[in-house]
């Protein structure tokens, strides 16, 4: 069944094609359905789950004062799980909620993980988003740690410089 924005762009089409043209119609609609699928996408959420390092602690072997450490830090831990392709319409939905949650619990949050298991690809403006999280993680003293990373998007937070070669081995 189509929805609504469906019918209104065959409409919009159709009018263009009568009264300018069969190319004009087809680029109108290529532009009016690009649009549509750009709003209806940024809609989905990119995060899959988010929790606290309370809701979900470590479940690899740790030392003793390791274990400590975490368990007395743990309300300071938010753990995102992301989802999808982030493009810049998704990309700024999450810069917002992250710009949220560290500016409004100022000191709340001291680690940030960003979990990009199920994220299938990012787009240059996401990576962008990605260079002013990092700046908003250094002005709030917020350690952000990118996990999960599939090698294809490694490379491109290298090439970026969002990772450092640190980084990267940790990731991996």
């Amino acid at each position: 069944k189509l929805q609504p924005a469906d019918y209104a762009l065959i409409w919009v089409i159709v009018l263009v094609m009568g009264t300018a043209g069969l190319l004009s119609g087809i680029g109108v609609g290529i532009v009016l359905a690009s649009f549509i699928f750009t709003i209806t996408y940024s809609r989905i959420s990119v995060l899959k789950h988010v929790l606290s390092g309370a809701d979900y602690p470590s479940n690899r072997a740790r030392t003793f004062q390791q274990q400590r450490y975490l368990s007395q830090h743990a309300q300071q831990i938010r753990i995102l799980w992301l989802q999808g392709y982030l493009f810049f319409g998704t990309a700024m939905q999450l810069v917002e909620y992250i710009t949220e949650l560290v500016e409004e619990r100022a000191g709340a949050v001291r680690f940030l993980i960003l979990d990009f298991y199920h994220c299938s690809g990012v787009d240059a403006s996401a990576l962008l988003s990605f260079t002013k999280l990092q700046r908003l993680a250094r002005e709030h003293e917020v350690e952000l740690i990118y996990t999960g990373l599939q090698p294809a998007l490694l490379a491109q937070f290298a090439k970026d410089k969002i990772v450092t070669e640190a980084d990267r081995d940790q990731t991996l």
